[in-house]
């Protein structure tokens, strides 16, 4: 008679050649791959999310320099009568944006200064989301020198943070150089 061991083939589980997985071994590695495809996905949207703030915040220091800019080729324009025409006055703040407004006007292909009162209303914002507001300041008008402050600043509130105004202010000294 053959051993009862013989008939049953025990194999030491040690020893297996099994070459398929198991349900936990499954479970274990779709865990890894979806916490994986988790942190992708929230990395590539704070990324996106990032990327267009820095885009409203470029746009916006282009137009502030823009604002500087344009307040130099008036005064470069007649430098004779910027300072004389504008009529500064120490002590005194001026602003634009605030009831005056920068305007490009393609018929005479030039840049003007423009009131409030005669401007339409979507003058007064820049591509829909930014305003503008330079503030003259800080003036010597003495024979040897006409000197003022130029401040520029944009605001605009951010697209993925509603609500929340974002600054950016570019400044500078212009004079009578002529």
């Amino acid at each position: 008679m053959k051993k009862l061991s013989a008939l049953i083939s025990v194999k030491d589980p040690r020893k297996s050649t099994s070459k398929g997985l198991t349900l936990l071994e499954v479970m274990v590695s779709l865990s890894i791959l979806i916490v994986g495809m988790t942190v992708m996905t929230t990395l590539t949207i704070a990324t996106f999310q990032r990327n267009m703030s820095n885009k409203e915040r470029l746009q916006a220091t282009n137009l502030a320099d823009e604002g500087v800019e344009v307040v130099k080729y008036i005064r470069d324009k007649d430098s004779s009568t910027f300072f004389t025409a504008t009529n500064f006055d120490p002590g005194q703040i001026y602003e634009i944006g605030a009831d005056r407004y920068i305007h490009f006007d393609s018929a005479t292909d030039d840049w003007i200064i423009n009131d409030l009162s005669n401007s339409p209303t979507d003058e007064t914002s820049i591509q829909g989301m930014f305003s503008r507001k330079i503030v003259f300041s800080d003036f010597i008008n003495t024979p040897e020198s006409e000197e003022v402050t130029i401040t520029c600043t944009v605001i605009w509130t951010t697209k993925e943070a509603k609500g929340v105004n974002q600054t950016v202010t570019t400044s500078t000294k212009i004079t009578n150089y002529k």
